[in-house]
């Protein structure tokens, strides 16, 4: 199925449900009018690794809902590679995103680290949860608690989840797209089978036509430590 039939597939099952007095989330949300993120490296902060950017005005939702669409729950992931004979110490994560079916606020985000494996994500070497992340219309700045993730040399996923009460018409929140390649294509994830497509990691662009990469960006605050970001 492509990306277009998909979400008119999804529309008419909007229409269909909304009819009998419920609302349905959507996959996507074309957006002409997103605002963007516009990322500043604060006084004290550097940045890792930058893919923040590149907008190309539509996003993949990555959302929990906190009520009863569990069924939809859903991630987007995005890699990255630590550099060979480097350790790095990411204590902060800003990701470009919207809110959609609705305003927001999120509850709170997630954060997920994994190793990758044949070039999807595998092992969960570090979460996050319950984070409350500076955000702009959708769009979060994340301080990671304590030291945050300490990365050496490799291979690594970055999954970052909003979690809304959809029921309480908050909407859900949409990973915005980088339109872009870095690396391999990004990944996305419906478990529960209520979007009909992708119930385990596989290419965003294979599971709703859109694509390729997702925006993002890692850093290291000396703030938050005494020690270097990276080491050798």
């Amino acid at each position: 199925m492509t990306g277009k039939a998909f979400l008119l597939g999804i529309a008419a099952l909007v229409a269909s449900i909304g009819a009998a007095g419920a609302q349905h989330p959507s996959p996507s949300h074309a957006g002409g009018y997103v605002q963007r993120f516009v990322s500043t490296t604060p006084r004290g902060s550097q940045i890792l690794y930058d893919q923040n950017k590149n907008d190309a005005g539509v996003a993949i939702v990555s959302w929990f809902d906190d009520s009863v669409f569990s069924s939809y729950d859903s991630q987007g992931a995005d890699d990255f590679t630590v550099p060979v004979g480097s350790v790095w110490r990411v204590t902060k994560v800003d990701v470009t995103g919207v809110f959609f079916n609705g305003d927001g606020p999120a509850e709170y985000e997630n954060v997920y680290f994994y190793k990758d494996k044949k070039g999807k994500p595998d092992r969960l070497i570090e979460q996050f949860l319950f984070l409350h992340g500076a955000d702009s219309n959708g769009s979060f700045a994340i301080a990671l608690p304590e030291k945050g993730a300490k990365l050496k040399a490799g291979k690594y996923w970055l999954s970052v989840v909003g979690v809304t009460n959809f029921a309480d018409d908050v909407g859900e929140w949409g990973w915005e797209i980088n339109g872009r390649q870095h690396a391999n294509l990004a990944m996305w994830q419906n478990p529960g089978g209520g979007f009909g497509v992708c119930p385990a990691w596989a290419p965003v662009e294979s599971c709703v036509g859109v694509g390729p990469d997702l925006m993002f960006d890692l850093r290291f605050r000396w703030a938050l430590s005494g020690e270097s970001p990276r080491s050798t």
